[in-house]
């Protein structure tokens, strides 16, 4: 293998690392040390890639906003025609995700913006925007969704941040007890949701009904 490419590769397994680590153990508590038990490199391969653990935080935060983007962007839950379904499909995706070990499943955006809001380290608006361009993904299906029940679709935004908030909490809560059972009750609540809320309301047409508001 050249060494260029081992860089590459060594490069990666870093960014992985720092993500898997710290959706683990927390953003501020990630150490080096770990990152490199965790990649399985040692601390001159870090230091070859890396000024420090921030640079590499970054780089993650980077890396997640893409990835990430890209894995729901190409999802089969966007391709059905009718806009709830998609959503719904939306949902059951991210529900089939909430398996194994909690840190597999919590999100590294999400994590690092509740520990790094109120400094000015570069890894918190990349964080930050990950979290915004997902709002902004999924207000596309939203907005479709609204105008196909007959409700404004200027609404498509704050939809979408309600649905973005409840899965963060969920993935919070996830965290709280230890498993995936309360942020899976979370994600039937919001499905119900959005399904009383988006479902077309049709009106009774029957004509027998209309005998009864016939003047006599």
């Amino acid at each position: 293998m050249a060494p260029r490419e081992q860089g590459e590769i060594s490069r990666a397994k870093l960014i992985a690392a720092m993500t898997d680590v710290a959706r683990e153990k927390g953003y501020h508590a990630t150490r080096i040390e770990d990152v490199c038990a965790a990649a399985g490199v040692t601390k001159g391969s870090f230091f070859h890639h890396f000024a420090s653990r921030e640079d590499l935080g970054l780089a993650a935060a980077e890396a997640w906003r893409q990835n990430t983007g890209t894995l729901f962007a190409e999802a089969e839950f966007n391709h059905p025609a009718r806009p709830l379904d998609r959503l719904l499909g939306y949902i059951a995706f991210r529900r089939a995700m909430l398996t194994g070990p909690v840190a597999l499943y919590a999100c590294y955006a999400g994590t690092v913006v509740a520990e790094t809001y109120a400094t000015d380290l570069p890894v918190y608006p990349v964080a930050s925007a990950a979290i915004a361009d997902h709002i902004t993904f999924i207000a596309r299906h939203t907005a479709a969704a609204l105008q196909d029940c007959g409700q404004p679709p200027t609404r498509a935004h704050a939809l979408s941040t309600f649905i973005q908030c409840t899965i963060q909490g969920a993935l919070i809560l996830a965290k709280a007890e230890g498993d995936a059972t309360p942020a899976l009750a979370c994600l039937d609540e919001l499905e119900r949701h959005l399904k009383h809320e988006l479902t077309p309301k049709r009106r009774n047409h029957d004509p027998r009904q209309a005998v009864l508001f016939e003047e006599p």
